[in-house]
């Protein structure tokens, strides 16, 4: 993972550095050095990717529950 994936990611989800760093456990100028540095420990990368799929799930889940809202109308 590279810097410009986690920018990417934060640009994509609409996520301020500052919140992005909550997220994570770290500060935000902790998280701007280690992004400016583009040394990325495996903490973080475990820390963005562990988030990336907490936003992929809850966007399926609301694609199901659309489909459930669907069936429901239907039934």
């Amino acid at each position: 993972m590279e810097a410009k994936d986690i920018k990417a990611f934060c640009k994509k989800n609409n996520i301020s550095y500052k919140d992005l760093s909550t997220f994570i456990g770290f500060t935000e100028p902790s998280l701007r050095t280690i992004l400016s540095s583009g040394k990325i420990s495996p903490q973080v990368e475990a820390s963005i990717n562990l988030l990336k799929e907490n936003y992929r799930l809850k966007e399926e889940l609301k694609d199901w529950q659309t489909f459930k809202e669907m069936i429901k109308k239907i039934s």
